[in-house]
């Protein structure tokens, strides 16, 4: 106990000497640190809305779904052209896209808007429960699944389909 009196009378004169010898320059690095933190809690507020107005903006479920592919592919190893001609196919054949490769576009812009896949998921599977059938919704699923296996899914790619699977089905 008296070890732990003393380490922390030295920390406590530490401080005290250090304000007193620094004065002033000692309450402007307090200052500047107060500061640099509320600066990096602004900036990440704005991130989070800038990221949110993206994906609200989104009122389609089939270009929802291809943001989602597209931000799981960067998830993992990166979006390569098999992965690119695997979220073609879904749209032209599943959702019935006339021209796959504007979605893909405008998914890809999307996916650098918002880097995380998991924030993606959380804002469209209101869209998809709202709009699709459980059918429709395992569609996106089963698309989400062979677009992580075409280069085998990482950890984060299959954490990322888990949780989608859960929110999905809840």
């Amino acid at each position: 106990m008296a070890v732990l009196i003393l380490i922390g009378t030295a920390i406590f004169g530490a401080v005290v000497w250090y304000f007193r010898f620094r004065g002033p320059a000692a309450v402007g690095d307090a200052v500047d640190a107060a500061t640099t933190l509320r600066g990096a809690y602004n900036r990440r507020q704005f991130r989070k809305k800038s990221e949110a107005s993206t994906l609200t903006a989104i009122d389609d479920p089939g270009l929802a779904a291809a943001v989602y592919l597209v931000s799981l592919a960067e998830a993992g190893p990166g979006l390569g052209p098999e992965e690119e001609a695997a979220i073609a196919i879904f749209l032209r054949d599943v959702v019935e896209y006339g021209d796959p490769a504007e979605a893909i576009t405008f998914a890809k812009w999307a996916s650098r808007e918002v880097v995380d896949v998991d924030e993606v998921g959380r804002r469209l599977v209101p869209l998809w429960r709202e709009r699709l059938s459980a059918e429709e919704r395992r569609a996106i699923l089963t698309a989400a699944n062979a677009v992580a296996a075409i280069r085998g899914p990482d950890d984060a790619q299959t954490a990322s389909l888990r949780r989608l699977k859960e929110r999905l089905a809840g």
